[in-house]
């Protein structure tokens, strides 16, 4: 069987190389390129040919994000949004999900603080695998500011 060809993105040097340490673990899976920005990504999904471009959709922002899951899908080329960032970065990249014709799947972190549900007034909710995008204007949720104040930041912030 063919290994998958993935292109990684992201503007962190740390992250892409921890994601291609990951990745490079699965036997069925070869990391093909990586780039630093929306830009170079969509570059290289001409060029490195991978089948899946991970798309980190708060980093790129929505319309960016776009851009490159268009320029995939004209090289057939499926999207995985890359999500790790918590419920708002979730709304955001089931909203990407949801308008593009070639995603493959989306990553959902579940390595959270016991009250993250609470700093949004709507949660994501998924049923039977699949995360229904919430009916509210823009991303669907609101920050709950009430919750963001009872749980300050730690440390030297």
């Amino acid at each position: 069987m063919p290994k998958i060809k993935v292109l990684i993105a992201d503007d962190h040097a740390v992250v892409r190389e921890g994601t291609r340490q990951i990745l490079e673990q699965e036997a069925d899976i070869d990391v093909v390129a990586e780039a630093a920005d929306g830009e170079e990504a969509v570059r290289l999904v001409g060029s490195a040919r991978p089948d899946v471009a991970i798309i980190d959709v708060p980093w790129n922002g929505f319309a960016e994000s776009l851009k490159i899951a268009q320029m995939a899908d004209a090289f057939e080329l499926n999207i995985a949004p890359h999500n790790f960032y918590g419920n708002l970065s979730t709304m955001m990249s089931a909203h990407l999900a949801a308008v593009v014709p070639n995603l493959r799947i989306m990553e959902v972190d579940p390595d959270v603080v016991p009250w993250q549900d609470d700093l949004f007034t709507v949660k994501p909710v998924i049923k039977d695998g699949h995360m229904l995008l919430p009916a509210g204007a823009g991303w669907g949720t609101e920050v709950n500011e009430a919750a963001v104040r009872a749980h300050p930041p730690r440390g030297d912030w």
